[in-house]
């Protein structure tokens, strides 16, 4: 992503109430989850990470596709 890009997507997130309201509650769970964290053992630490990872990964392929059947339909255009 290029600079200009990047920044309007950060300005569309600012702009986003349901955007803005997940960033104050992932804030607000940070603190708790990295004690959580803390206190599991390395093998729990590393599962719990990488299934973590596998949830954002396929959040963000069905996001790609999502975007790729929005551009197919000619409702967004490409920023």
């Amino acid at each position: 992503m290029d600079d200009e890009a990047e920044r309007r997507l950060n300005e569309m997130a600012k702009m986003d109430a349901f955007y803005c309201d997940l960033l104050s509650k992932c804030a607000a769970l940070s603190e708790d989850y990295h004690r959580i964290h803390s206190q599991l053992c390395p093998d729990d630490r590393e599962t719990l990470e990488r299934y973590i990872s596998i949830c954002e990964e396929l959040e963000y392929q069905r996001t790609c596709m999502a975007y790729a059947i929005g551009l197919q339909d000619g409702k967004r255009r490409v920023l």
